[in-house]
């Protein structure tokens, strides 16, 4: 029997393949410029760097929350993530994507 490759079971894979070994993401941005350029050392494009980035989220949220001295349960945190919500879909909608 095989399995269905949908979001949820690819999302495994990757989620295996960033597990299993290392991964190193250089984002560059050259002066004068808000252009990211974006390196990694998979090789599997734009879709694998994507997964990268979304693993970044939790270290990166968490040290956010340390400077603000709150919980990840309290309502400001909860407006926090609402804006930061906002700035990336604007990003993927709006702004470059």
């Amino acid at each position: 029997m095989s399995k269905k490759l949908d979001l949820d079971s690819f999302g495994e894979v990757i989620d295996e393949f960033l597990k299993d070994n290392v991964i190193q993401m250089l984002l560059t941005i050259p002066a004068g410029t808000m252009g990211v350029q974006v390196r990694d050392n998979t090789g599997m494009g734009a879709v694998v760097q994507f997964y990268i980035l979304l693993q970044s989220i939790r270290p990166v949220s968490a040290a956010i929350l340390e400077l603000m001295k709150i919980d990840n349960t309290s309502p400001e945190w909860r407006n926090v993530v609402d804006s930061l919500l906002g700035l990336v879909r604007n990003e993927l909608t709006e702004g470059g994507a």
